[in-house]
C-alpha cells in the first residue's frame, strides 16, 4: 500500500495527504463501508482536494474508481455531486465495465448516491441473503409502515424467513405474513416454523395470502403451525403447484387430506414430511394407488404417525425414486420393508427405530438395496444376525444407530470389518453385551470414523445403569483417528 503511494521509503514520514490516502487505499481493499473510506477522504477537504490527491496516487484502477464514487457519494452539495458524477461516471465504467459491476463494488447504498440512475441501478441488483433477511425482519417488526412495505416493490425478495421472528414472539400474528405476501409476487422459499409449538399463531389467513400472491413457491416450512387446517393446504396446493418441499410436521390440525390435497396438486412434489402427528394414516397416500401422482417423491418423513403397512407399501408402489424415508415409532414390520425393497432400490437413508422389524426384514433390506448410507434400528429386537447381514451387503454404510437392541460385541466386529465407510455409530443402552473390545476394534479399523455415542439411560431409581466400558477403552478411542467425539452418558 505505501508502495502504490510513493511511500517506498518506510524512513520517510508520510504527509497529511498520504496519510489519509493510505487509509483509504487500505480501507478500500479491505471491503470496509463506503462511509467507512469517506470519513477518510473528508479530511483532505474539498472534493478538487480529494480529487487531485487521487489523481497523484499509483492505485489500482478498481480501488480508484471505488473511492472517487464514494468521495461523490460523501460531497456536501448536491448539485457538485452531480457535477462530479458526471465527469467521473464515464471514465469509471470505462475500467470497470457497467453500472451494476461499479455497485457491486461500492456498495448498493454509496451507489445509490451517486445519481437517479445509480439509484436504480443499486434497487435493481440482487440482495444479498443479509440484505433480504433484515428488509423481511423490518416489515415483520412493523407491517404498516408504507416506507418498509415500498422498498418490498423495489427488491426481487424470493426468501421469506419468519421462523426466528415467530419463536422469539408470544403471539404472532398473520398480518405480517399477509403483508409480505402481497409485496414480494416472486417467493420461492418460505419458513414459518416455529422453535415452540405453543407460541405459533400462523393461522389459515397467513397461507391462503402466501397461495393467492406467491404462485412461485418451492419450498415451505410448516413445523409447529397447529393452527393451520386441511382447507389452508388444499388452498396452497391449488395456488402454488410447483411446490417441491413441504414440511408439515407437528401441525396438529392437518390431517390425511392435507397430504392428498398435496400429491395430487403439486406434481413436483419431491419432499414431505409429516411427522409427530398421528392423524396422519394410511389414508393419506391412498392417492398414490390411482397412478400418475408421487412419482418424483424422495423423500418423504412420517415419524410418530399412524402410517402402516399398507401405506408404506403404496408408497413404495408410486415412489420409485424414493432415497429416504424415516418410519420411527410407527407399526410398520417386515412388510413395509419388504415393499420398499421391491419398489425403491435406490434408498439410501431409512429409519425403523422403535418399529417390530427383525433380523429377517433387516436382511432383506440388506441384500435389496445393497447402496444404503444410513439406517436407524433403535429399540428393535434386531440382534447381530441382522446387523451382520448390513455388513456385508452395505458397504457405503456411514450412519447406523443401534441404541437399545440385542446385538453384542460380534456386531460391531461385522460392522468394522465390512463397512469401511462408516462415520457414525450409535451402541447406547446395550447394557452387558457392549465391551471393550468394541471400541478397541473401533478405534483400530475404521478410519473414517468420527462420532461413537455409547450413553446410558438413568434407572428408575435415578442411578445410572453400570457402565459397559472401561474410561481407558473409551479413551483410547475417543483419541484414535486424530479425535473422535465420543458421548458416554446421555447428558455429555
Amino acid at each position: 500500500a505505501r508502495g502504490r503511494l510513493g511511500l517506498k521509503d518506510n524512513s520517510t514520514p508520510p504527509s497529511a495527504r498520504d496519510v489519509v490516502l493510505l487509509e483509504a487505499y487500505t480501507m478500500a481493499t479491505h471491503s470496509s463501508t463506503p462511509a467507512s473510506v469517506a470519513a477518510a477522504l473528508a479530511r483532505l477537504g474539498s472534493a478538487d482536494a480529494v480529487a487531485a490527491a487521487l489523481e497523484a496516487a499509483d492505485v489500482p484502477p478498481e480501488i480508484l474508481t471505488a473511492i472517487e464514487v464514494v468521495s461523490i457519494a460523501a460531497a456536501e452539495s448536491a448539485n457538485k455531486r452531480r457535477l462530479m458524477a458526471i465527469d467521473v461516471r464515464n471514465d469509471a465504467l470505462g475500467r470497470v465495465g457497467t453500472i451494476q459491476t461499479l455497485i457491486e463494488l461500492l456498495g448498493r447504498h454509496a451507489g445509490s448516491l451517486v445519481c437517479r440512475r445509480w439509484r436504480d441501478s443499486s434497487r435493481a441488483l440482487a440482495l444479498t441473503k443479509f440484505e433480504e433477511d433484515r428488509l423481511v425482519l423490518a416489515v415483520a417488526e412493523d407491517h404498516t409502515n408504507p416506507r418498509l412495505l415500498a422498498n418490498l416493490s423495489y427488491y426481487d425478495v424470493t426468501t421469506l424467513d419468519l421462523s426466528r421472528w415467530i419463536s422469539r414472539r408470544e403471539n404472532p400474528t398473520d398480518a405480517p405474513v399477509i403483508a409480505l405476501s402481497k409485496g414480494c409476487r416472486n417467493l420461492v422459499n418460505v419458513n414459518l416454523a416455529a422453535c415452540w409449538k405453543y407460541w405459533n399463531n400462523i393461522t389459515d389467513a397467513a397461507i391462503t395470502a402466501l397461495a393467492a400472491y406467491c404462485p412461485k413457491i418451492s419450498k415451505i416450512n410448516l413445523d409447529n403451525c397447529n393452527d393451520i387446517t386441511d382447507a389452508a393446504i388444499a388452498t396452497l396446493a391449488a395456488g402454488c403447484p410447483t411446490i417441491t418441499e413441504v414440511n408439515l410436521s407437528d401441525s396438529r390440525k392437518v390431517t390425511d387430506a392435507a397430504i392428498t390435497a398435496l400429491l395430487t396438486g403439486c406434481p413436483a412434489l419431491a419432499v414431505i414430511e409429516a411427522s409427530y402427528n398421528y392423524k396422519v394414516t394410511d389414508a393419506a397416500f391412498e392417492a398414490l394407488a390411482t397412478g400418475g401422482v408421487g412419482g418424483k417423491l424422495t423423500k418423504i418423513a412420517l415419524t410418530q404417525t399412524s402410517i402402516r403397512d399398507v401405506g408404506v407399501t403404496a408408497i413404495a408402489t408410486a415412489c420409485r425414486q424414493l432415497t429416504s424415508i424415516s418410519l420411527y415409532e410407527t407399526a410398520v414390520t417386515d412388510l413395509a420393508v419388504t415393499a420398499l425393497v421391491r419398489g425403491c432400490r435406490s434408498l439410501l437413508h431409512i429409519d425403523l427405530g422403535a418399529t417390530d422389524i427383525t433380523d429377517g426384514g433387516i436382511t432383506e433390506l440388506a441384500t435389496g438395496c445393497c447402496q444404503l448410507k444410513s439406517i436407524d434400528l433403535s429399540v428393535t429386537p434386531v440382534t447381530d444376525a441382522g446387523v451382520c447381514s448390513l455388513a456385508t451387503n452395505c458397504r457405503q454404510l456411514s450412519r447406523i444407530v443401534l441404541d437399545e437392541t440385542r446385538i453384542t460385541d460380534g456386531a460391531v466386529m461385522a460392522l468394522v470389518t465390512g463397512c469401511l465407510e462408516l462415520e457414525h455409530i450409535d451402541l447406547s443402552n446395550n447394557s452387558g453385551d457392549i465391551t471393550d473390545a468394541s471400541l478397541v476394534a473401533l478405534a483400530n479399523g475404521c478410519p473414517k470414523l468420527k462420532e461413537v455415542c455409547l450413553y446410558s439411560d438413568e434407572d428408575e431409581y435415578g442411578e445410572r445403569w453400570a457402565s459397559f466400558v472401561t474410561d481407558a477403552a473409551v479413551e483410547a478411542l475417543r483419541t484414535s483417528h486424530g479425535g473422535i467425539k465420543v458421548s458416554k452418558l446421555g447428558w455429555d
